[in-house]
C-alpha cells in the first residue's frame, strides 16, 4: 500500500527592499516602472487568458447572437 504524499504548503516571505519583511503583499502598492514593467505585462496576459479559456467553457447565454 503506497502512502499518499502531503500537499505541499510553501510559506512565502516578501522581503522589501527598505529591509521589512511581510508575509503578504496584500494591499502594497507596487508602481509601474521599467522594472516593474514586464511582470505587469505578464500578469495581464495570464489574466486575459484566463478570461478567454473560463468564457469558452461557460458560454455567457444572456448574449443573443444576431
Amino acid at each position: 500500500m503506497k502512502k499518499q504524499k502531503e500537499p505541499f504548503h510553501p510559506k512565502v516571505i516578501h522581503t522589501m527592499a527598505d529591509g521589512s519583511v511581510r508575509d503578504s503583499v496584500d494591499g502594497y502598492y507596487v508602481p509601474v516602472n521599467e522594472t516593474t514593467k514586464v511582470a505587469y505585462q505578464l500578469l495581464v496576459t495570464m489574466a486575459r487568458r484566463y478570461c478567454e479559456d473560463s468564457a469558452k467553457e461557460q458560454p455567457d447565454e444572456t448574449v443573443k447572437k444576431i
